[in-house]
């Protein structure tokens, strides 16, 4: 079987992504998001930005095991996580956890470092989205999706 580089992979299917990484690395997690969306992938992503926008959040004792249990359903429903830093190659503990999880599944792990996705894997994508009927029906009733 052939394998395909990141890149390769993202643009050739699409489907769901979830993107891993540490919460301080917000605005590289946000460019993911943009990329891989203008790439016709449905993107899946941390809930809470507690380490970039901390001053931001009421401060409440929380029992993150829900939220962190959240996460890994995210990277069950999807086709490849893809773990987001900065370029310095930082992986915290429940970042190392989410890819041993998405390997243990087969589920294809990448990385992007703010600016380049890498990785390659074996795992074919599935066919590019296409509107369902349910949108084009929307559209056509509605005089477009809006835009």
């Amino acid at each position: 079987m052939k394998t395909l580089s990141a890149d390769e992979f993202f643009d050739k299917g699409s489907g769901i992504v979830t993107l891993c990484c540490s919460t301080k690395f917000f605005f590289e997690a946000m460019e993911c998001n943009r990329r891989l969306t203008f790439k016709n992938w449905i993107v899946l992503a941390c809930g809470s930005w507690g380490h970039s926008f901390n001053k931001y959040s009421v401060n409440h004792e929380r029992d993150y095991s829900a939220v962190k249990e959240l996460h890994f359903q995210k990277i069950k429903l999807s086709q490849a996580i893809v773990v987001v830093s900065d370029g310095s190659g930082y992986v915290g503990s429940s970042t190392k956890a989410e890819i041993k999880f998405a390997e243990f599944i087969s589920v294809p792990v990448f990385y992007f470092d703010g600016e380049d996705f890498m990785g390659v894997t074996s795992y074919q994508p599935p066919q590019l989205l296409s509107k369902s009927s349910v949108i084009e029906s929307f559209a056509k009733q509605n005089g477009g999706l809006g835009f």
